[in-house]
């Protein structure tokens, strides 16, 4: 009899934490309905997508969680900021970008606000392949 108490045990502790665990959450596509979330990678060799800041902005590091910059209207020579739109998310929090900054260390990214940039897709660029020693 001990011996069977003892099997069972760890299964009864598996089965009270899953539900417990479970409590509280909505039954499976419950929430989803009413607000979906969708994700599409913008930048590719094809095309680029800027962003002209429009006003003030701040960068999170995730959608709507802790700022680590801002970017203001315009750089100290008067030039419009613009950033690449690599990313563009849409959730229950509103529509995001995320785009590649100007800033130490290189390849940093970060995201902003869909209302604080003013999209516009490019048209001409330049292109290096190192490997190729072509530009």
């Amino acid at each position: 009899m001990a011996k069977r108490l003892q099997l069972l045990l760890p299964a009864f502790v598996i089965a009270v934490s899953v539900v417990v665990a479970g409590a509280g959450r909505l039954p499976s596509g419950a929430g989803a309905a009413s607000c979906a979330s969708s994700d599409k990678w913008l930048a590719s060799w094809r095309q680029t997508i800027a962003g002209r800041v429009l006003k003030p902005t701040a960068v999170y590091r995730r959608p709507g969680r802790s700022t680590f910059m801002r970017l203001s209207v315009a750089d100290r020579y008067g030039f419009p900021t613009t950033v690449s739109l690599l990313e563009r998310l849409q959730s229950c929090n509103g529509r995001w970008y995320r785009v590649r900054l100007a800033t130490w260390p290189n390849g940093t990214t970060g995201w902003v606000r869909s209302a604080d940039v003013k999209t516009t897709r490019l048209h001409a660029r330049i292109v290096i392949d190192v490997s190729q020693h072509r530009l």
